[in-house]
């Protein structure tokens, strides 16, 4: 069988590695290679993983704080198995995950890369706030254009064959969408296939990335990922305004959440400037003029819709 090298960076996520670990070691599909990078935590994560070293390789050293590219680069470098995964230090992967993966390569030996359909739950509560299936079309065969309009693969859910990265070469390091970055540079040259069962979960806390992303930073990444998609690909140029509006609509709608309604807004006008015959940033926008606590409700009924 075909070893599977599965990459984990992290840094100060102690109350979540275990848990995360606990959930590759569970895996149903051996053989696996667990390579945890961590970016000198200042917490006891690194107490925490000492039960597991007989099961792990640990790799110590900053990265930076470049949204974790350099930890998954160090883990690339780093890797033996075939067939690569990557794991964020808070997230899990149900057990027959890279099972049902391997069988699928199995079944299709040219295919490079494959991915699951996956879930967004809450850190506190356990409950699921939405299926990604439920939320975007996700999509087989050819998908650049689709990914580039709507980015519709999480990280945690693609097995990608070791020498795709001798062609696309590791990940940019920007402090937001790295991770769309190196998915449009695949896809640009390899077709996908999907397991459509939700075969990971990605956690929502105060702290991780999808509770932080929002804002100018975030902004200038996506314009980043995706000037250098319409460089490589010129056939993009044409839905350039639209990825960009989507990008726009979603930030916004992560800052009106967080309460930064005025920023939320501009991110919304900026939607509307490059698609102004596009419905929903008027909607949108017009939302973020309610109080609070009448966004929070919509917020939770947009949910709750999505998880039907």
């Amino acid at each position: 069988m075909s070893l599977v090298s599965v990459i984990i960076p992290t840094y100060n996520r102690a109350q979540f590695i275990v848990q995360t670990v606990e959930s590759v070691l569970g895996q149903t599909y051996s053989p696996l290679e667990i390579i945890v990078v961590d970016n000198n935590s200042t917490d006891d994560t690194i107490e925490r993983l000492q039960p597991y070293q007989k099961h792990i390789k640990l790799i110590t050293e900053p990265q930076q704080g470049m949204g974790g590219a350099y930890a998954r680069n160090a883990g690339i470098k780093q890797a033996h198995g075939e067939y690569i995964g990557f794991l964020d230090s808070d997230d899990l992967w149900y057990p027959q995950k890279i099972e049902k993966q391997m069988a699928l390569f199995a079944q299709n030996p040219h295919i490079a890369w494959n991915y699951t359909d996956s879930e967004l739950f809450d850190g506190y509560t356990g409950q699921v706030i939405y299926t990604q299936s439920k939320r975007h079309s996700l999509q087989e065969g050819d998908i650049l254009r689709s990914l580039f309009v709507k980015n519709f693969i999480p990280s945690i859910t693609p097995l990608i064959r070791r020498d795709v990265f001798q062609m696309v070469g590791v990940f940019f390091p920007l402090h937001k969408s790295t991770d769309w970055d190196m998915m449009l540079r695949i896809a640009s040259l390899y077709p996908i296939q999907i397991v459509p069962e939700v075969l990971a979960s990605f956690r929502q806390h105060s702290n991780n990335v999808t509770s932080e992303t929002g804002g100018q930073k975030a902004i200038e990444s996506i314009q980043i990922v995706i000037e250098r998609a319409v460089t490589r690909n010129p056939e993009l140029a044409p839905l350039k305004n639209q990825a960009l509006a989507n990008n726009y609509i979603a930030n916004g709608l992560l800052l009106a959440k967080k309460g930064s309604r005025q920023q939320a807004r501009r991110s919304f006008e900026q939607a509307i400037r490059l698609r102004p015959g596009y419905l929903s940033p008027y909607v949108y926008w017009l939302g973020a003029l309610l109080p609070q606590s009448l966004i929070q409700k919509a917020a939770h009924w947009r949910r709750k819709a999505m998880q039907f």
